[in-house]
């Protein structure tokens, strides 16, 4: 388990006072679901951290350059992810009646030191791309012989009807039936 810890001492026990911190993390790599993005150099993190008399606001961004396939093509593809860091750990003494619960509304910051980790991977996993394009238009492989059709054609036969999810809807309607729904009638 990684871990990136920020000393929060010098603020926790005075109010109003904040604490910034920029600095690149090494990573390696982040995986999002089925996509794996390669850090092209170190995540640049910053943040803000303010005591607020009852607890730790903490907000900032983060920036990765990633290298990922697209996922339509399988080409990589240089692209930069950037996402921002909000939360709010309480701070202060709990009540020794009062457990710890699933139910609070607030994190709690333990000690004086936070890991930072969760946050920067939480704001960079909210933007990445679910499926990645190399860009908007990228025409992807031929389902048959694998050709990139980005950067040429294939003499492949494709019978459309095949490809299209709703061809099985096909000979549900008439022809006549189908002008009577799309009238209104």
């Amino acid at each position: 388990m990684n871990y990136h810890m920020i000393d929060l001492t010098p603020i926790v026990d005075r109010a109003g006072e904040s604490l910034t911190v920029a600095e690149p993390l090494d990573l390696g790599e982040i995986a999002v679901g089925d996509v794996t993005f390669a850090l092209r150099e170190p995540v640049s993190f910053e943040a803000m951290f303010t005591n607020t008399g009852d607890g730790i606001l903490v907000s900032g961004s983060a920036t990765a350059e990633v290298r990922v396939p697209c996922s339509r093509c399988a080409e990589s593809f240089d692209s930069t992810i950037a996402g921002e860091i909000s939360t709010y750990l309480a701070t202060g003494v709990r009540d020794s009646e009062e457990s710890p619960s699933d139910e609070e509304e607030y994190e709690r910051l333990e000690g004086h030191e936070l890991d930072v980790l969760p946050l920067i991977l939480g704001a960079i996993t909210i933007e990445a791309p679910f499926a990645p394009l190399c860009r908007p238009d990228c025409q992807g492989l031929c389902s048959v012989c694998g050709t990139d059709l980005n950067t040429g054609s294939c003499d492949c036969v494709h019978d459309e009807e095949d490809d299209n999810p709703f061809s099985s809807l096909k000979g549900m309607f008439t022809d006549e039936e189908a002008a009577e729904t799309d009238s209104g009638d």
